[in-house]
């Protein structure tokens, strides 16, 4: 029953999502759906709990960034939107142009097959970096030139991060730009228009922690406050940057790298980094 009753619940917010106007219905609607998931997976194993959880929020998240838009999606065109992508511009999907997709594709395809030969090496660590390559710079690459390929001018979700100088180069206009966009459409945005730019930064890093949380914490049931945390920290890393005017490569690589131990924490190593790396790793079968 798990799967039909997930499947109900994605469908339940595919509809709130393409016909709703209302941001609050949909925030609930969001609230509702992650809930809802984490009751019907809640015996499932970890790797299971945690595709069905981050499946629901990013359908719920669509949902709330549609909400904000001004202009409307077709339900075929929102079904692209909110099935077949990981941006959180909803106007790419209303308009047409031809890019060129073919190095974005073979981009992408290098990408994945890096990041399976780093799992094939058998270190925690270094396979989670892998699977970072084969979705982040693998998958999301391949799909934003497939996209391309079809006329819709998706654009490329992660661009050179290891060349950011400083940590909001890095968090704002390099690391995951659909996540960027739902954070600033959804949090950044409202937060800052009512109670100013500080606020809405607080906000943001706060909120992103939640949805870590929700991620990486809720599907081992363990581990919770750590992801936060490491967005606290990030937080006030901005903070000590902006005072001293740092630049430099370093520091951001040391800023991210160093307290990744409390946003990837041991039970979510355990339960779900462990078991999809073995599942991966061919080479030791």
């Amino acid at each position: 029953m798990t799967i039909p009753l997930l499947v109900g619940i994605a469908g339940i917010l595919v509809l709130i999502g393409w016909g709703n106007r209302s941001v609050a219905v949909a925030w609930a609607a969001c609230i509702f759906g992650v809930g809802a998931a984490e009751w019907t997976l809640w015996d499932e194993p970890g790797g299971l709990r945690m595709l069905g959880l981050v499946f629901i929020l990013l359908l719920g998240m669509k949902a709330v960034v549609h909400a904000h838009h001004a202009e409307r999606l077709s339900f075929g065109r929102y079904l692209a939107f909110a099935l077949l992508w990981l941006g959180m511009r909803p106007r790419v999907f209303a308009t047409q142009a031809r890019l060129d997709w073919k190095r974005l594709f073979l981009e992408g395809a290098g990408c994945f097959m890096a990041g399976f030969g780093l799992i094939q090496i058998g270190n925690l660590w270094i396979g989670l970096a892998g699977l970072s390559l084969m979705l982040h710079f693998g998958i999301m690459a391949m799909a934003s030139g497939g996209w391309r390929l079809l006329g819709v001018p998706a654009n490329r979700l992660f661009r050179n991060p290891l060349k950011a100088t400083t940590l909001p180069d890095f968090w704002s206009r390099r690391w995951n730009l659909g996540y960027v966009e739902m954070i600033a459409v959804a949090v950044f945005r409202p937060v800052r228009d009512r109670f100013g730019k500080k606020a809405g930064l607080v906000a943001a890093f706060a909120f992103s922690g939640l949805l870590h949380e929700v991620a990486i914490s809720l599907p081992v049931h363990a581990g919770y406050g750590l992801p936060m945390l490491y967005f606290v920290i990030q937080a006030g890393l901005l903070s000590l940057e902006a005072k001293f005017e740092i630049r430099s490569r370093l520091w951001v690589l040391a800023g991210l790298l160093l307290p990744v131990g409390l946003l990837f924490h041991e039970a979510f190593l355990e339960d779900v980094i462990g078991p999809a790396l073995t599942d991966l790793n061919i080479v030791g079968l």
